[in-house]
């Protein structure tokens, strides 16, 4: 990535920003095994409550984190 650090994961997040708000999600960079793709983002149905209560509905992992998120944000629109 030729863009800042920093820049990239503000991109990356105000994609993000697109879900409606009976949508929650969450976006980490992390890995637990060898290969593993670092970032990672899953969305949520919300309810009433505010909770959710299930598994997410569209994830995606990718190196790149705007990459992350464009995938999980198509993989959602797909399920809606």
């Amino acid at each position: 990535m030729s863009d800042s650090t920093l820049q990239v994961l503000l991109d990356a997040m105000a994609l993000l920003q697109e879900l409606p708000d009976d949508k929650h999600w969450l976006f980490g960079k992390g890995r637990t095994k060898v290969g593993e793709p670092l970032y990672g983002c899953q969305i949520f149905n919300s309810y009433e409550d505010g909770t959710t209560k299930e598994r997410p509905f569209a994830e995606a992992e990718n190196d790149d984190p705007r990459e992350c998120v464009r995938t999980a944000l198509n993989r959602a629109r797909g399920r809606q």
